[in-house]
């Protein structure tokens, strides 16, 4: 049982990592595109001006906005200004945690919008 709890996390891990290689990172923050193909200003994407940052491409933000039925929530999260994983307070199994908190890890809804609008 051991084993497959073993492979279980490292597939998790593995799925963490490389979605950091791909969009989650704030190095490629800058590069993402709204609807017609343009690049959005990462201060449309990513929010250093309060504490805990926050994440806020549109679909994400209009996610967060319809998940917690907030219409003017700012955005979602993240650990602090020098993380590039999600607050664990708003999206505790999403598999950008910084660290596995349980069994199974998810792509979250949230995940999936900020996933999107990269």
């Amino acid at each position: 049982w051991t084993g497959e709890l073993d492979w279980k996390k490292d597939v998790q891990t593995m799925l963490h990592e490389m979605t950091h290689i791909t969009i989650f990172l704030s190095i490629l923050w800058d590069e993402f595109k709204d609807s017609s193909g343009n690049t959005l200003p990462e201060s449309d994407v990513y929010d250093t001006s309060v504490d805990p940052p926050l994440l806020k491409s549109p679909l994400l933000l209009q996610t967060v906005r319809d998940h917690y039925a907030c219409p003017t929530a700012t955005g979602l999260p993240v650990q602090s200004s020098t993380s590039s994983h999600v607050h664990m307070r708003y999206a505790f199994a999403d598999t950008m945690n910084p660290i596995i908190t349980s069994s199974m890890m998810y792509f979250s809804k949230f995940l999936l919008a900020f996933m999107e609008d990269s």
